[in-house]
This record gives structure tokens, sequence and C-alpha cells, in this order.
């Protein structure tokens, strides 16, 4: 089973972990109020390839912070025929779809807030990916390294990282949210380190590569007939968290979160369509 982690904005902190596989989530006792849709590619006016969507619930945070900022609570790819469940408890959701085509190239993620579960439920009805003139385009390819050490000498750990985005919606407020990061990971992906000649002296790391959206979110709350879309590229934040080990919930390294919004050559994290982005290196110290 993958260990799951959580992580919002800055200070980054770990909200929660559950079991992973084909639906990363905790579930309720029962699910007597799903909240139900079906994805429709707006260009084919039929759904994208199951394979390579997923949806989840993000649930809106309690102010702490100061831009709201959705937390995903459940997840999954959905069927063939487009259509998904999901279960959650009482609260504000945010629902998060990413998708590509059958030509992979990515649509833009499509993004509904301000959904208010009921006792009933919630029936989204047609959730459209597409609705933007440069949807769909190909995706950046995000690759780097994690690094873990006591400062002195390699100490091998389990590093969860996770994509963190900000997004405005019509009516010009700003939120937080996590993308996935693959249909099969979720929202996030963990990183076992291992000291080796491909690391820096006296480290242990982990390489990972994954593909991110180029093109900002399509945003639309609940109840409006319009989505709006940011003009500009998305810049996007990486978030890391050390455990002890990958079935562990202890907190590693000292700090134990890190988060980087800038590339290795100094600029910031902004995807283009089919750019290739190296992130600066997430290096923990201090760990066990």
């Amino acid at each position: 089973m993958r260990q799951v982690l959580l992580w919002i904005a800055v200070p980054l902190l770990l909200l929660a972990t559950g079991c992973g596989g084909g639906n990363f989530r905790v579930p309720p006792p029962e699910c007597t109020s799903p909240i139900t849709g079906t994805l429709i590619a707006s260009s084919t006016g039929a759904p994208p390839p199951s394979s390579t969507a997923f949806v989840m619930l993000e649930q809106l945070q309690p102010q702490v912070l100061p831009i709201p900022t959705y937390v995903p609570q459940v997840g999954s790819k959905p069927k063939a025929d487009g259509t998904f469940q999901l279960c959650a408890g009482s609260g504000t959701y945010a629902l998060v779809v990413t998708a590509l085509d059958a030509n992979g190239l990515e649509y833009a993620p499509s993004i509904t807030t301000q959904i208010v579960q009921t006792s009933k439920g919630v029936a989204l009805g047609n959730v459209f990916l597409g609705l933007s003139l440069t949807s769909p385009a190909a995706p950046a390819t995000l690759s780097g390294e994690v690094s873990t050490s006591t400062g002195a000498a390699p100490a091998p750990a389990t590093v969860g990282i996770s994509l963190q985005h900000f997004a405005t919606d019509a009516g010009g407020g700003q939120f937080g949210y996590l993308l996935p990061i693959t249909p099969d990971a979720g929202w996030t992906m963990a990183l076992p380190t291992e000291s080796g000649a491909a690391c820096s002296s006296g480290t242990a790391c982990a390489n990972y590569s994954f593909a991110v959206p180029s093109l900002s979110p399509t945003v639309r709350r609940l109840g409006d007939q319009i989505s709006v879309q940011a003009a500009t590229s998305p810049t996007y934040m990486l978030q890391g968290s050390a455990l002890v080990g990958q079935r562990s919930n202890q907190p590693n390294c000292t700090p134990s979160s890190l988060f980087t919004i800038m590339l290795q050559n100094g600029q910031p994290l902004t995807a283009t369509p089919g750019a290739t982005l190296t992130a600066s290196t997430l290096a923990f110290t201090g760990c066990q």
C-alpha cells in the first residue's frame, strides 16, 4: 500500500494519511450522499480516456492562511463512460479534474468550487473539459531530486511530494489547491531515498519525473454559468514532507517539510506546453 500524504501552503502542514490504491481516500462508513457527475470533453462531446483522467474532491479548510485552501479528501479515476461517484462528509468542496485526450495532449484542469455537501449528496451533471481556445496542449515535464542526510552523512527516508497551484474564480477570489501527480499515484508521490553514486556527497537521494499541466485551469463556482481561465501559464509550488519510513506517520528531518517555487536555473516553476523543467532540489537535513 502506498503512503498518501497531504500538504498545503506555507507553512507546510502534514494534514492526513491514508492507503493508496485505485481510490485515494479514507472512506466514510457508508456512501449515502455521493457527489456525482460525468466528464465530457467539449471538443468531442464524449468522455476523455478514463485511464488518463483523475477526479478528486478537495475540502475547503478553515481560514488559518491568508488564501483559502482546498485539501484533497477523496479521488479516483472515472468509469469508461465518464461517470464518477465520490463520497465525502459534510463541508464545502472543490472538484479538481485532470485528463489527457486520445493523442496524449492535456486538457486544461477543470475546477468546480463552492460545492456544499448535502444529506442527499450533490449531482453535478456534466463536467466539461477543454473549455479553452488553447486546450488541449502538450503537458510540461517536471523532474528533480530530493535528498536526505543527517547533515554529514546519508540518512535514508521517505519523501512525499505534491504539487500546489493558486487559481482565481469569477469573483476574483484566489484559492490554493493540489493537482494530481498522476492518475495512478493520486495527489502525492512517495520517494524512498537511498545513498548511491548519483547522490551528492553525504546524502541519500531519489529522483522523480512526471507530467504537469501547461495550461491554467478553467474555474467555475457551482451555480455560475461561465468558467474563467487565467491568460498566463501556471506557476507551481512543489512541496515535500519527510517521514521516517514509507509506512510511518512519524516526521523526519529538521525541518520535515520543504517547498520550492523555483527551477534549478533560478527561474520560476512555470509550465509551458512541451517544456522540460528541472526543479531546484529539496534537500532535507537533520534526518534520522
